[in-house]
């Protein structure tokens, strides 16, 4: 990006794998999903109405929670892997549930949205949605 002046745009994962689980099925809500390590899962809802049209609200959600959470929609994405069998055999998780995303998902986001926002490359941050562990530790 810096060498050709190419602009940059950030993507959150969830709304990756999001969009390609609405370009690949006709559901109109779903939960998606990814481990966010100490029993804790990132997760977001999207409907198809929606999606892309506010901020994704992403959430915290401890493993124990996840049955709230989702409720009878289904769930994907690569932290359904990460849910323990018991649990996981109460959760509306599908059998093709999206777990891993590509280079091509990411581009049919891009090229579907000509309104995303673009940064050059010093200038994109990322999003935290936590301190980390030694952050934490340090503030208690």
């Amino acid at each position: 990006s810096y060498a050709i002046g190419c602009p940059v745009i950030g993507l959150n994962t969830l709304d990756v794998i999001a969009n390609h689980i609405l370009n690949e099925t006709d559901i109109d809500e779903f939960s998606v999903i990814m481990d966010a390590q100490r029993q804790e899962f990132f997760a977001a809802h999207f409907c198809r109405d929606s999606f892309l049209k506010k901020p994704t609200n992403v959430e915290i959600v401890k493993r124990e929670q996840l049955p709230d959470f989702c409720g009878d929609k289904p769930l994907y994405g690569p932290g359904t892997n990460r849910i323990p069998s018991d649990l996981a055999a109460d959760l509306p998780i599908p059998e093709s549930n999206f777990c891993s995303n590509s280079a091509d998902w990411v581009a049919n986001l891009v090229s579907q949205n000509d309104h995303l926002e673009t940064n050059d490359c010093w200038n994109i941050k990322p999003n935290y949605f936590r301190l980390s562990a030694a952050e934490e530790k340090k503030s208690s």
